[in-house]
This record gives structure tokens, C-alpha cells and sequence, in this order.
């Protein structure tokens, strides 16, 4: 039998335990986005995106992300996101270009279906840039000014400014030039619209997780993390 010794260089930190599976979400969530996107559904009067439950429940960890490992650590998981979407994009338009089986009836519907992910891509990493950057950026800020109080106002506005951007930027960079969807205005504002109302759904399911990964964490209330490391990957933390 073989025995592993136990190396503390090796575990994760205290307070950073349920932060990999987080970031694999948010990156998982908006990767689902990329397929999803181009399929426009309708609920009502509403025009929404094939992907509309992807991009809330970005921005909903996104919150989580922000509000108990700080900024910056926000901040190094959007930069990653970004690396993640162009390596998915990449492997999909190389895999799209080889020829595939004759015998198979839907073997066309994958470049169909997929063959838009590139350019979803190129809108989405700029949505991301600005949208998911701005929102954890205010967030942050509002937790300063409002002293770590009003955590729903702080979720709903960061969101509302947030999701603004984004909607207006991937829809605008996507469906450009295109009669894939000719009403861009009510696209943009019917996912808006969808958006900030599952946000504020999910106040108090944010408010319960947040406490959760606080407590064990062993995050602490006083710390603020200001900064990290981009290749020791270490928070420079003070109180």
C-alpha cells in the first residue's frame, strides 16, 4: 500500500476553499451562453437569448466572487475567464473545418449550431471586459461607501449597471449586420428587463451563500483583500 504524506504547500488556503469551484462555474455558466446564445426564445412579449439563464447566473456568482474574496480576486478570475472562452472558441472552429461523415443526417447542424460560438465569443469576451468588470468594480466600491451594509441594494445596483453592458455590447457586436434577429432595441431591452429580476430572486439565495462562505472560509470581516500576485497567485491581505 501506498501512503501520501499530506503537504500543507498543497491545500488550498483557508479562505479561498470554495473559490476554484466558483470560478468553474461562472466559466462553465458563460461557456453555455456561447452555444446557447444565437437560439432566440420568447416568453410573453418578450425576446430573449437561448442563453438568458447563463448570463444572470454569471453575474450572481460574480456578486458572490466580489462580496467575500474582494476585487481582486474577482478581477484575476475575469482575466482567466477570458483566456478560457478563446481556447473553447479555438478548439471548436479548428474541430468545425474538418470534414465530417457523410452517413451522418445531422453532421451540417454542427456548423450550424456551433459555427456561430466564434463570434459570440469575440462579443462576449468584450461584454465581459467591460459588463463583468464594471459590476464587481461597483459592487466593491458600494461596499466601501455603504460600509459593508445594504448588501441588496449593492447586488441589485452593481447588476443593474452590469448587465446594462453587457446586454448592449454582446447583442450589438453579434446580431450587427445580420437578420438573424432584426429588433435589436427590444432584444437588448427584454433581456435586461428578464435579468434584473432574476437578480433580484436571487438576493436572498446571495444573501444565504454569502454567509456560508464566510463562516467557512474562515473569512474574516476585517480583512480587506487588496491585492495578489498574478504569479504566486498569493492575496496580499491587511486589516
Amino acid at each position: 500500500m501506498f501512503k501520501f504524506k499530506r503537504d500543507s504547500q498543497y491545500r488550498t488556503s483557508n479562505n479561498e476553499r470554495y473559490l476554484p469551484l466558483l470560478a468553474m462555474l461562472v466559466i462553465s455558466a458563460q461557456l453555455a451562453a456561447h452555444v446557447l446564445g444565437p437560439r432566440s426564445i420568447s416568453m410573453g412579449d418578450l425576446v430573449l437569448p437561448g442563453g438568458i439563464l447563463s448570463f444572470p447566473l454569471t453575474f450572481f456568482l460574480w456578486d458572490i466572487i466580489t462580496e467575500v474574496y474582494g476585487f481582486q480576486r474577482a478581477r484575476q478570475i475575469i482575466y482567466y475567464n477570458v483566456i478560457c472562452q478563446i481556447f473553447f472558441a479555438g478548439i471548436l472552429y479548428v474541430s468545425l473545418q474538418t470534414t465530417p461523415d457523410p452517413k451522418i443526417i445531422d453532421a451540417a447542424g454542427f456548423t450550424t449550431i456551433l459555427g456561430s460560438v466564434p463570434k459570440i465569443t469575440f462579443a462576449v469576451i468584450i461584454a465581459i471586459f467591460l459588463g463583468d468588470y464594471a459590476n464587481c468594480y461597483v459592487l466593491q466600491k458600494l461596499k466601501v461607501y455603504t460600509h459593508k451594509r445594504h448588501l441588496w441594494f449593492r447586488l441589485i445596483g452593481a447588476t443593474a449597471i452590469g448587465e446594462a453592458i453587457t446586454s448592449i455590447i454582446w447583442v450589438s457586436i453579434f446580431y450587427w449586420h445580420t437578420k438573424i434577429h432584426p429588433d435589436l432595441i427590444k432584444l437588448i431591452y427584454s433581456q435586461y428587463l428578464f435579468k434584473i429580476f432574476f437578480e433580484i430572486i436571487l438576493v436572498p439565495i446571495t444573501y444565504l451563500v454569502v454567509a456560508f462562505l464566510q463562516n467557512k472560509d474562515d473569512f474574516s470581516p476585517t480583512k480587506k483583500y487588496l491585492n495578489f500576485d498574478p504569479k504566486t497567485l498569493k492575496i496580499t491581505a491587511s486589516k
